[in-house]
């Protein structure tokens, strides 16, 4: 079962519930990625980003592209409503034995300018003790990013924490900052 929590790591970010796959393939519509997500435990990466209205410029869903290697050219595709995340108690994008290893929530995000999305994740889940970390997903000069502690995120690295090689949370979020 905790091994089966190194999954969710590369889950963690992000974000909402799978959606139809009509979003991305419209036309007017463009996908662009925001941040590229590794971790300690697999070789897989992750890239997140959003999908926006080519003529808005508005966010219209967020996505999720999980590749398992650096050689794997077909990731698995995940697409999210905006709608899953915007209430208080948030959305598990990873359960394990009816357990909310990592759940994101926002209360206040529009599609037009953004907002700010908390993640919050199982820090030892054997102790049940959980973080969260802020992100800022925002719409500058008509160009989308992810903020963090007032930086741009380029790449996020989730640590895990163990013991003895089993898995039992995820220690910390190494963010790496786009240069000035």
């Amino acid at each position: 079962m905790i091994n089966t929590l190194c999954k969710a790591i590369t889950l963690a970010l992000l974000i909402m519930l799978p959606l139809s796959s009509s979003y991305g393939s419209g036309e007017g519509e463009i996908k662009l990625p925001l941040v590229h997500i590794t971790n300690s435990v697999e070789t897989s990466y992750t890239w997140f980003g959003i999908i926006i209205d080519s003529a808005s410029n508005d966010i219209v869903a967020m996505y999720k592209d999980r590749f398992s290697d650096e050689k794997d050219k077909t990731p698995e595709h995940f697409l999210y409503e905006l709608s899953d995340i915007a209430y208080d108690e948030g959305v598990a994008i990873s359960s394990r034995k009816g357990i909310d290893i990592v759940k994101v929530s926002c209360d206040n995000f529009e599609p037009a300018y953004g907002g700010v999305v908390t993640l919050t994740f199982f820090k030892n889940l054997i102790k049940k003790k959980k973080k969260s970390v802020e992100l800022e997903v925002l719409r500058e000069d008509n160009r989308w990013t992810i903020i963090h502690n007032g930086k741009k995120v380029k790449k996020m690295f989730f640590k895990a924490n163990k013991k003895m090689g089993v898995v039992y949370g995820i220690k910390k979020i190494v963010f790496t900052y786009e240069k000035s």
